[in-house]
């Protein structure tokens, strides 16, 4: 089928508009976030099998603000069925990687806030000294277990729900609000109980001065 001149040129203008209005659109919305862990039945909190493929935030090196950790002391991932403080301690060296949902990312670099949904989760790593192939340094090993942090105000009455998992599982039980998980969050945490501080992914975007 041909078209006039006139009929092309109004086509024309018209697909452009459509497609400029597209992409103003598609920079000014903000992303979605998917509808995950909303029912939480039990409190259960599940790590998405594509986590991996979020956005990698940080990588720290046995930080802790337990006044009473020793040097030397070990937490198995076992700890979380006390619901106590020592689900959110480890053994000085020990490496987590964090990572950020993509969509609450994005949220957070064009608002500075946190939405519903948003969803941390951190892999815990044992580590060694040096190695055949180096002279110095500190590497990661083997997996130790998993950690989770999701903020989900439907699901959970406290709004952020924290649960560390054993090594394998992608299933486990958030820590009851009494867990030392939340008074660390929330006395420690620079921006909505989020360690932003040490993300500088994260800290470029925070509105909150530290």
């Amino acid at each position: 089928m041909f078209y006039s001149g006139i009929t092309a040129i109004t086509l024309a203008n018209t697909a452009a508009a459509y497609a400029t209005a597209f992409i103003l659109c598609s920079i000014i919305a903000l992303p979605s976030i998917a509808q995950e862990n909303t029912d939480a039945p039990d409190r259960q909190i599940t790590i998405p099998d594509n986590f991996d493929h979020w956005i990698h935030i940080g990588t720290s090196n046995g930080m802790t603000y337990a006044d009473n950790f020793k040097m030397g002391s070990e937490v198995s991932a076992d700890s979380n069925k006390n619901d106590s403080v020592q689900g959110c301690q480890h053994k000085p060296g020990m490496f987590k990687n964090v990572y950020i949902k993509p969509q609450a990312y994005e949220h957070y670099k064009l608002t500075g806030q946190f939405p519903e949904k948003t969803m941390f989760i951190a892999t815990v790593y044992q580590f060694e000294y040096e190695s055949e192939m180096s002279n110095s340094g500190i590497y990661q090993t083997e997996q130790v277990w998993g950690e989770a942090a999701i903020k989900d105000s439907e699901a959970f009455e406290e709004t952020w729900a924290y649960t560390i998992f054993e090594k394998g599982k992608t299933t486990a039980k958030a820590f009851s609000k009494e867990s030392g998980c939340y008074d660390c969050h929330d006395k420690n945490a620079a921006d909505d109980n989020v360690f932003v501080q040490f993300y500088p992914r994260l800290k470029q975007y925070s509105k909150v001065k530290f």
